[in-house]
């Protein structure tokens, strides 16, 4: 597509509703390229350092909630924080969060604009480069989230993870991989292994990884890949957290810490598997605290941080009804 400057928001929403979605993939050389033409223009402002400290997150159920309970706890501990999610439900503006809400139509548009520029640039270099939807989309996240000077992004993937767009990142304090299922056959594998194997592709060389070990062949290779790069793996099972009450609003758990003692959590829906994807989220703190840096973390905040996770549209109740 030809690339052109917009005054507006709609102008912006357009543009971006003309990318085709659902098309192949530019290769992982040219994203990084790409990735790294802009890390490297304008001084150095849109490096990866200006990202704060980020948080990988891959997996076929629960990445959203996950990372929605991440950013609640990181917010409720006085940490800044950046979060890309997909996909949206209403507005294209709901990938790109920053303190739990949603960017504004202007810095929507000067994040496009300026992503503009620098394909329009890059391609007096690389003519043939056209990046996708999903490309794009990080890209502006790059320029949100380092404008915003947070301390933490959260990244989630799209599709997969060792091919994924946002893979392309080199320097994460933590990955995390939810649970696995056959999802996306098509592109990631016909068996649960071969679909672990391309989530586990975010694991980097040395980096802590939190996973949730409900399937033992799944566990099996992520085990396998965080040991093939030196990595300290950490999961979450069933046996690391106990449901002790589900109530019409909310359900009351305890958690099998390896440090704290949390007493109640409480999760404010009646939908248990979020029991499992804010253990998750506890876990993946903790690991943080102790070996990251991530000081500001306490009981009382993650505890906090997880009583008061929002997430729209999932399992929420309104007048009666309840939205998955």
């Amino acid at each position: 597509m030809r690339e052109r400057l917009v005054r507006t928001y709609a102008e912006a929403e357009r543009f971006m509703a003309d990318v085709p979605k659902f098309t192949t993939k530019n290769p992982m050389e040219e994203t990084r390229g790409f990735y790294g033409y802009i890390q490297n223009c304008e001084d150095g402002r849109y490096r990866e350092k200006n990202l704060g400290k980020l948080i990988h997150v891959a997996g076929t159920n629960g990445k959203g909630s996950v990372c929605a309970f991440l950013q609640s706890i990181c917010m409720e501990s006085g940490y800044r924080t950046g979060m890309f999610i997909s996909p949206h439900l209403t507005t294209i503006r709901e990938r790109f969060v920053i303190d739990g809400v949603v960017i504004s139509e202007e810095m929507f548009v000067e994040a496009f604009n300026w992503l503009s520029d620098m394909i329009t640039a890059y391609c007096s270099i690389r003519p043939a480069y056209c990046p996708t939807y999903f490309e794009r989309l990080f890209y502006m996240g790059v320029y949100v989230f380092a404008r915003a000077g947070v301390d933490i992004t959260i990244l989630e993937t799209g599709l997969g993870g060792r091919l994924d767009t946002t893979n392309v990142i080199e320097s994460p304090v933590m990955t995390v991989i939810t649970e696995i299922g056959l999802d996306h056959m098509t592109y990631l594998g016909n068996t649960v292994e071969a679909i672990a194997s391309e989530k586990a592709g975010i694991i980097k060389a040395g980096i802590p990884v939190v996973f949730s070990d409900r399937k033992r062949a799944a566990a099996d290779v992520i085990c396998q890949k965080a040991q093939e790069l030196g990595c300290k793996w950490h999961p979450v099972s069933e046996n690391d957290y106990k449901i002790n009450e589900i109530q019409k609003k909310f359900i009351d758990f305890s958690f099998a810490s390896r440090y704290y003692d949390y007493g109640r959590l409480i999760v404010n829906t009646t939908a248990v598997y979020q029991v499992e994807n804010a253990a998750v989220a506890v876990r993946t703190c903790e690991v943080l605290k102790m070996t990251c840096g991530f000081g500001k973390f306490t009981v009382e905040s993650i505890r906090e941080g997880i009583s008061k996770m929002h997430w729209s549209c999932r399992m929420e109740e309104e007048i009666g009804r309840a939205h998955v």
